[in-house]
């Protein structure tokens, strides 16, 4: 199967709205409230070391390399694919010492 230039550009837009979709879904309360197990979770590593501050500078330093990535892509500019992977393996690190978590099932994948 080949992609074409608007499909990816697609994809390219889903993958900015679906993350947007899943904020919602998270903050609403449809869901059930997991307050008792979130005391009771691990915090992580990033959560135990670094300070709020840092932490905040740090998740929006990675937001706006991600969507600085995406946006390049979209436009097919060859730096956008380096800059994507980079962004991608950030996101791995992050998530793997940030603690765990609770994640919905309608979230999950």
């Amino acid at each position: 199967m080949e992609i074409t230039r608007n499909s990816f550009k697609l994809l390219i837009l889903a993958t900015i709205i679906i993350p947007i979709i899943e904020f919602i879904f998270e903050y609403t309360s449809i869901s059930t409230s997991y307050d008792n197990l979130e005391e009771q979770l691990s915090p992580g590593f990033i959560f135990d070391a670094l300070s709020p501050n840092i932490i905040m500078f740090l998740l929006i330093t990675f937001l706006l390399i991600f969507l600085f990535s995406l946006i390049l892509l979209y436009l097919f500019k060859p730096i956008g694919r380096p800059l994507y992977l980079v962004s991608i393996l950030l996101m791995l690190i992050i998530s793997m010492f940030s603690g765990d978590a609770i994640e919905y099932s309608i979230l999950y994948p």
